[in-house]
């Protein structure tokens, strides 16, 4: 049913836009599947371990090897592709976690994703780690309230941070070429804005951009980024139109009032770094990241037949 509706509302708006391909009706299908195959098996801890570190520390060699430039790596995409992968890895990795509710998340997967950012020049994977590593510290302080787990979690933060200093002092020089190119060139600019500016400013031009979403040929700036206004939710409007908008936001907001509610921190924790890091790109609809977006539509599905079954039952009794 999930799919059907994607596909309709997507065939609408192609009909109207062109701002995606009929092929693109088949990713629909595919990032579902792996989303319910995901959601319903899970994934074992041991094969998201793996799959995390082989994936970013074959990057943190070409890294330190130095032989490469981030932006020669990926044969297709830009480097900022680099991070958008890693941080995949990370949601399987903190995902396979959700089930050991007294255990502390882990630190280091944040620390490899934020290097590998610095090493990309992406401002928006560093700002993404940053904000999901505040996320996962409030976390763990919540499963603090035991006296052993409280001083291991001030001792990793510790360490950390002497890690982190000691990366800077000797090997920081190695890794910021690429971050002060970058800002000579922008500051703290950057074209995102321009392309959010101009899609927002063309979605309220007519009744048919607003509801089935923004030509991207029609508008300069957007034009000459093939239509990609370099944000994942205007992307969704933009092939899905206001109907699937509205439902990704309602699945984001669903999903973080479920998760606080039953306190499954990992969910709310996840649910922060996808939507961080699609905030910044064209991660999803369709892209990698809708597997975890079916995953949180998963979430909120499941979630709801849940209560609907405990009501049932104590109305019985």
């Amino acid at each position: 049913g999930y799919g059907i509706a994607a596909s309709l509302l997507m065939s609408i708006s192609i009909l109207y836009n062109e701002n995606a391909r009929w092929v693109n009706l088949l990713w629909i299908w595919s990032y579902l599947g792996a989303a319910l195959i995901l959601f319903k098996n899970g994934i074992p801890k041991i094969l998201a371990f793996t799959i995390f570190y082989v994936c970013c520390l074959s990057f943190c060699v070409v890294a330190f090897r130095g032989d490469l430039q981030s932006n020669e790596v990926l044969e297709h995409g830009s480097a900022n592709n680099i991070s958008i992968l890693c941080i995949y890895c990370m949601f399987l990795y903190y995902i396979s976690l959700k089930d050991d509710q007294n255990k502390l998340l882990p630190y280091i997967p944040i620390l490899i994703v934020a290097f590998l950012s610095l090493w990309t020049a992406n401002r928006s994977g560093i700002l993404t780690c940053g904000i999901f590593f505040l996320f996962v510290f409030n976390i763990n302080n919540k499963l603090s309230s035991k006296k052993h787990n409280r001083w291991k979690n001030t001792f990793v933060i510790l360490a950390l941070i002497v890690l982190v200093v000691y990366f800077f002092i000797n090997f920081y020089a190695q890794f910021d070429v690429a971050m002060e190119s970058k800002m000579e060139r922008q500051g703290m600019s950057s074209a995102r804005s321009i392309l959010w500016a101009e899609y927002i400013k063309g979605t309220f031009d007519s009744l048919g951009n607003l509801f089935l979403g923004v030509p991207g040929n029609k508008y300069l700036f957007l034009s000459y980024y093939n239509g990609n206004p370099h944000n994942s939710f205007l992307v969704a409007h933009s092939k899905f139109g206001l109907v699937g908008f509205l439902v990704i936001l309602y699945v984001i907001f669903k999903t973080g009032s479920i998760s606080v509610k039953r306190k499954e921190w990992v969910i709310t924790a996840t649910l922060i770094l996808v939507v961080s890091r699609s905030f910044f790109d064209w991660t999803a609809f369709p892209g990698l990241y809708d597997v975890m977006f079916w995953y949180f539509l998963f979430y909120i599905t499941q979630s709801r037949k849940g209560i609907a079954v405990n009501y049932k039952t104590s109305k019985a009794k």
